[in-house]
């Protein structure tokens, strides 16, 4: 703008310097307050821009109005100055602003990266004002386009405006002003050009704006194995911009993030790798977008799932996590299911699983307390009539049946038991008075106490366990006839606190005439014997008067012939002269030695031992108790009777016996000879 014209033609005529100053300070004021406004909005688009003039307008009108009633009075006194030349038409007016935007529809999935924009314009700025002939504002922008933000000046008062071009009547203050404005116009400064500053951004170092580039940049070097992490890279390590893009899913741990698909962008932010989501690929299903359910309907062939075979639904590898299958059929030319190891899987009822430890197939049962290995172990189902505990091993006998239920009811084993087919199993699980359960009749129980302590015995790994019928609890020790001999099994692990396991294997033992088939036996007594019946083909129990035998039978069966005094026909008579008696051995003390060969005599000596009764004469005597001998008299063949002449040891005559002894007799220090009342002693 040329300040000399701008002078021109906003002389105010009969103006005092006052009145001129007043409006410039306003002018000068809104020009800078528009300034301030442009360089703090320079960024923001044209409609700001517009708001800030409309203030313009509204400070502008505020400052005139108040000296609108002076300048009317003294316009009466200025004389009219040469009119001026009409000015050219304005330009057409911009096109009106769009309407809002709609309401915003729902979220939709993340699409794919768009492609670059497009260079944006060149930003606008104000390149000149004037107050134009009716008053009004005229602001012509940098792009060539002028705005008329409205009047600013009443009509009335620009009607009594007039432009002078001679310059006469202006105040040298007032041409100062104009020329400070001037300058402060041509140092506004617009926004920096865009031509060739793609991809920049706008910065400003405080007074100046101007285009800058990203830092670093952005630089792709490839794509990332998430599985191997290959190529290597390492939480809070890397070049600011450098980015890769997953080939490979994986759970490789970059600064906290472990969930990497195919497509997804990893970048270095300068400080930590930052991940963009890239796999959200799936923009519709089954022509629906949204929240969508699926039903049979929407796959074309499909139908109802429960009535498809292997040619329509094929299920091929994979894996099938969490579904309930309801009357599913396994129907191929070769039907299997292969089960993983399931060593880990924790015991539940309805569960199935495979041990691969132990390659056994496992079942949970009995609500989850049970586990049994198919094929390995037998149980049975019944009725609780007591009390049942599964640890310490506890034996289970039958008890009855119910009927209604169409189980059996058992209980703890007691003692007396004489049948040994009622003790049906080992327990396996704890089961209440009147409840139902199961109890092992074969197989191996784990999780019990089988040291044997509760039972008051001491149990070993290998140790056989039997029926004690005398406590009716199990036992290492065998029972002894007539009791049943019922074998429960062996302890495989004596474990205390419930850490041992037993194999169950119960064999009931057996009765002579109970089970077998080829024995019967019909109210047996004492002496009864065997004997077999070739006409009805088994075993029975006669009486020992009733057999029979000819001599034959009984040298078959003695292997020899015996002989029979009534009857020596057939037997050879042994005669002759015995040539030699041989006497050896001790009774009771006694030595017997020497040989006799024709005539002679054996030597009997030693000392006899009273201390067991010896035969005396054939006959046994009653009782001979230490140095006492009792019996009708004491006859010394040699007509003498000898007695100690001292009594070494205490010695009481019992009542009604007395005592004789050959003196003098001392009794040893220490010893007493006691002589009861009514007996005597005699030392002759």
């Amino acid at each position: 703008m040329d300040i000399k014209k701008l002078t021109q033609e906003v002389l105010l005529k009969n103006m005092t310097p006052e009145q001129q100053l007043a409006v410039l300070d306003s002018v000068t004021a809104s020009v800078k307050e528009a300034k301030a406004v442009q360089k703090q909005k320079i960024a923001e688009n044209v409609d700001l821009v517009l708001q800030a003039l409309k203030r313009i307008e509204a400070d502008m009108l505020k400052r005139v109005e108040g000296t609108a009633q002076v300048v009317e009075d003294r316009v009466k006194t200025i004389k009219d100055g040469k009119d001026g030349k009409n000015g050219l038409d304005g330009k057409a007016g911009k096109d009106g602003i769009n309407g809002k935007d709609g309401k915003d529809g729902r979220d939709g999935r993340d699409g794919f990266n768009g492609k670059a924009g497009e260079r944006g314009q060149d930003g606008v700025g104000v390149q000149n004002a004037h107050i134009d002939f009716d008053g009004s504002l005229i602001i012509a922008l940098t792009n060539g386009q002028e705005l008329n933000v409205g009047e600013v000046v009443p009509f009335d008062v620009a009607e009594k405006i007039r432009v002078i071009g001679n310059g006469g009547g202006t105040s040298q203050y007032v041409l100062d002003t104009l020329a400070s404005l001037q300058t402060q116009i041509n140092n506004f400064q617009a926004l920096p050009t865009q031509t060739g500053n793609a991809g920049k951004f706008l910065t400003t170092d405080g007074t100046n704006a101007s285009w800058a580039s990203v830092a670093g940049g952005l630089s792709y070097k490839g794509t990332w194995n998430a599985s191997t992490n290959t190529p290597t890279l390492t939480s809070g390590a890397g070049t600011n911009g450098f980015y890769y893009i997953v080939g490979v899913a994986g759970a490789t741990n970059l600064d906290g993030i472990t969930d990497w698909q195919v497509g997804d962008w990893l970048l270095f932010n300068g400080a930590n790798w930052q991940k963009i989501d890239q796999t959200n690929l799936v923009t519709s299903v089954a022509g629906r977008t949204g929240a969508v359910t699926l039903s049979t309907s929407d796959i074309s062939g499909l139908g109802t799932i429960s009535t498809q075979n292997a040619n329509n639904v094929a299920i091929t590898g994979g894996l099938i996590s969490g579904t309930t299958l309801s009357g599913a059929t396994v129907d191929n030319s070769s039907p299997y299911l292969t089960f993983a190891d399931g060593t880990a899987v924790t015991n539940a009822a309805g569960r199935m699983w495979y041990n691969g430890t132990t390659g056994s197939w496992n079942l949970g049962m009995g609500g989850g307390n049970i586990t049994q290995q198919v094929g390995e172990e037998l149980f049975l189902y019944g009725k609780a009539s007591s009390a049942i505990s599964d640890s310490p091993l506890q034996i289970i006998y039958q008890t009855g049946t119910v009927g209604a239920s169409g189980v059996i009811t058992f209980a703890p084993t007691v003692s007396g038991i004489t049948n040994g087919d009622l003790i049906v199993g080992v327990a396996t699980e704890s089961i209440a008075l009147n409840a139902f359960g199961r109890v092992t009749a074969f197989g191996v129980i784990h999780g019990i106490t089988t040291n044997g302590t509760a039972y008051g015995e001491t149990w070993a790994n290998g140790d056989t366990i039997w029926y004690n019928p005398t406590t009716g609890n199990p036992t290492n020790v065998k029972p002894v006839a007539p009791n049943i001999k019922v074998q429960l099994g062996v302890i495989i692990n004596a474990g205390s606190g419930g850490s041992g396991s037993f194999q169950v294997e119960i064999n009931h033992g057996s009765v002579l005439g109970g089970t077998d088939s080829n024995v019967q036996l019909t109210s047996v007594t004492n002496n009864n014997l065997l004997q077999y019946d070739s006409t009805a083909g088994y075993w029975k129990n006669v009486a020992a008067t009733s057999v029979s035998l000819s001599s034959g039978q009984v040298t078959t069966a003695l292997g020899y012939t015996p002989y029979n005094a009534t009857n020596p026909a057939g037997y050879t008579t042994n005669t002759g002269t015995v040539t030699s008696v041989g006497g050896t051995g001790t009774v009771n003390g006694l030595t017997l030695t020497g040989t006799v060969t024709s005539s002679g005599n054996l030597t009997l000596g030693g000392t006899l031992n009273l201390s067991s009764p010896p035969v005396i004469g054939n006959t046994t005597p009653a009782a001979i108790t230490g140095t006492v001998v009792t019996g009708s008299s004491v006859v010394a063949s040699n007509g003498i009777v000898v007695n100690s002449n001292t009594i070494a040891a205490s010695y009481t005559i019992a009542s009604g016996n007395n005592g004789m002894s050959a003196g003098p007799v001392t009794i040893a220090s220490g010893q007493a000879v006691t002589i009861s009342s009514g007996s005597r002693w005699v030392v002759l």
